[in-house]
């Protein structure tokens, strides 16, 4: 069965809030089946997101996510990341991050 996308993830997350990403502060992608293997560019629509859970997935790599400058929580725990780059346009705002269970 081939991964989720971030972009049929979010259509799911929008079908089951009922909420668009633009007006979302807290985003839970949380265990998706089948898992999610890589994060891309869709991310960036939570422009206004806060708190961003991607955690118990397959993701392999983190990217940058420019457009939230609102972040103040990440969490990829429980994936496959073994390194973390591309934190500087969040850095700013960014007060966790949460890493366990990868394999950094």
């Amino acid at each position: 069965m081939p991964a989720t996308t971030c972009k049929e993830a979010i259509k799911k997350w929008e079908v089951e809030t009922g909420m668009t990403p633009q007006e979302a502060t807290e985003v839970k992608l949380i265990a998706l089946r089948p898992p999610m293997e890589r994060m891309d560019e869709n991310l960036n629509q939570f422009e206004n997101c806060q708190r961003l859970s991607l955690s118990t997935n397959n993701i392999d790599r983190f990217i940058a996510l420019p457009k939230l400058r609102n972040l103040k929580v990440l969490s990829l725990g429980r994936n496959q990341i073994s390194r973390i780059i591309n934190l500087e346009e969040i850095g700013q705002t960014l007060e966790e991050l949460w890493l366990s269970y990868n394999m950094i």
